[in-house]
């Protein structure tokens, strides 16, 4: 069997050095390394087998541990996919807003200059206007000097 996990190898390892430290551990390996070869096998003891369930335990929490965080790592993923996609259309409808106010902008300078010209035009209508009414009342005037009949005093 290969081990190309790390925490698979890291549990291996941790194990075998735990099983090391055990009392008669040392003695059961050298019976076992000085029996024959062909009748070698290994038959584990209730102890060895209760020490390799707690390795089960051991790696079942690991895969736990690796699947919980694979688990987030994925929502945190989808989490930055959504932040980005928002973040993509506040910049898009900034962009259209901008756009809008750039739009209002030049409507308001037409609409500032038109109302100006109308006040310019007015106040020239206002003044040709003005200078007409000046210019009837002075024919008006002259028109009463050289009539004979009319009376100058009330000019007075």
């Amino acid at each position: 069997m290969r081990i190309t996990d790390p925490v698979v190898f890291i549990c291996a390892v941790s194990n075998f050095y735990s099983l090391a430290e055990q009392p008669g551990t040392e003695q059961r390996l050298a019976s076992f390394w000085a029996l024959d070869s062909t009748v070698r096998t290994f038959k584990p003891k209730a102890k060895d087998l209760a020490e390799t369930s707690s390795t089960s335990l051991t790696m079942s929490r690991f895969v736990r541990i690796q699947n919980i965080q694979e688990k987030n790592l994925a929502e945190a993923e989808e989490k930055l996919a959504d932040l980005r996609t928002i973040a993509a259309a506040k910049e898009k409808k900034i962009a259209q807003l901008e756009k809008e106010k750039a739009s209002l902008d030049e409507q308001r300078v037409i609409t500032e200059v038109g109302i100006h010209e109308a006040h310019v035009n007015a106040t020239e209508d206002a003044k040709v206007c003005a200078a007409h009414t000046v210019l009837q009342a002075r024919i008006k005037m002259a028109e009463e000097a050289m009539d004979p009949s009319f009376g100058r005093s009330a000019w007075s």
